[in-house]
């Protein structure tokens, strides 16, 4: 899982440059310390789905754009009612599944 954050975190900061803004200057849009910003760049800190959200809006782009492919292919939601999503929203709903999955206690979904 940590991978995931590190991928997060290494595209946040591409689209960070790409949008001309600094760390303090992200961190102020989206009501962040630029410590916070350092550290999810770096993939040690934990998102949120809103705070994921807002990053993305911060620095201009879907939050899709800073999920790594393939997270939004998911088992656990049919496709009809994702339909109605745009493909960031998808990702964004898999990202939170996929990381509930990896923290669930084993034998939560019927795993034993």
């Amino acid at each position: 899982m940590e991978s995931l954050y590190q991928e997060v975190g290494r595209r946040l900061r591409e689209a960070r440059q790409a949008a001309g803004l600094t760390q303090s200057g992200l961190a102020g849009r989206v009501a962040l310390s630029r410590t916070s910003i350092t550290n999810i760049e770096q993939g040690r800190q934990r998102l949120t789905l809103d705070g994921l959200m807002r990053l993305a809006a911060g620095v201009g782009v879907a939050p899709g754009q800073l999920i790594p492919s393939g997270i939004v292919e998911s088992p656990h939601i049919p496709p009809r009612k994702l339909r109605n999503l745009d493909p960031g929203e998808q990702a964004a709903v898999e990202l939170v599944l996929r990381h509930a999955e990896a923290e669930a206690p084993r034998g939560a979904h019927g795993n034993t």
